[in-house]
């Protein structure tokens, strides 16, 4: 699992493997054969309060990630998407209302896009990328809907994933980088073939396979709402068709 800005904050939960590890920026790599390198980041801890000095060491850790990946495709892996359409995208409703400076305070805007911190946080992907080598994609969370992006900005990615609609879904608004939405449950995959190949395949069911009773029918209905979800859109990312 990668950490989020919810496992911040000690409030616990199942016993669960996060990557990188609690506390750790990252970038934790994981090489899949030949074809493709994943760098899984903490995104929240570019969000919270962190010295110069930390900030620097992280951002060269991901510049070695980047540069030693060989010919291999990179995909960057973190809890806050890059870009999005979704609800993290608006512009804050409190910036009108004179709250601004209060909801900053208490770290609420930092979870949209339009935060300085947030902000920050792109820029620093970005200008590594610019750096060392630009990735295949950036894949992220964050808003509960599935969702692909092409990159514009100098060091983005060519394609932007948002995959965070394993619990719940949430609208989707236009945006010019906008190439596929679905505001439903499901999430996004990623196939690496042995030729280098990497295919996505956005995944989603209807509304109610988000919940199951407690109790002895519980393990039938999970097996029930797996049979409904459907692959809704696959696209190539690199190679041939």
């Amino acid at each position: 699992f990668l950490p989020g800005n919810h496992d911040w904050g000690g409030l616990g939960g199942v016993d669960a493997v996060l990557r990188p590890a609690p506390g750790d920026p990252g970038p934790a790599v994981v090489d899949l054969g030949r074809g493709l390198r994943l760098l899984m980041i903490d995104s929240q801890w570019w969000l919270e309060p962190q010295s110069r000095t930390r900030r620097e060491a992280a951002a060269e850790a991901l510049r070695r990630a980047l540069a030693g990946a060989d010919d291999r495709a990179l995909a960057v892996l973190a809890h806050h998407p890059t870009a999005s359409a979704g609800e993290h995208a608006r512009a804050p409703w409190s910036a009108a209302l004179g709250f601004r400076r209060l909801l900053q305070n208490a770290g609420v805007l930092a979870q949209d896009l339009t935060s300085e911190r947030y902000r920050d946080y792109v820029t620093t992907l970005r200008n590594n990328a610019i750096a060392t080598r630009r990735p295949l994609l950036m894949a992220g969370g964050h808003d509960h809907t599935l969702q692909l992006l092409v990159g514009r900005e100098p060091g983005a990615a060519p394609w932007i994933v948002v995959s965070g609609a394993g619990s719940k879904s949430s609208v989707v608004r236009a945006h010019p980088d906008l190439r596929f939405h679905h505001a439903a449950p499901g999430y996004a995959r990623l196939l690496v073939g042995r030729d280098g190949r990497v295919t996505l395949t956005f995944v989603a069911g209807p509304p109610d396979v988000l919940t199951c009773p407690v109790g002895p029918s519980q393990a039938d209905c999970i097996a029930a709402g797996a049979e409904r979800v459907q692959a809704v859109r696959t696209l190539r990312l690199r190679g041939t068709p």
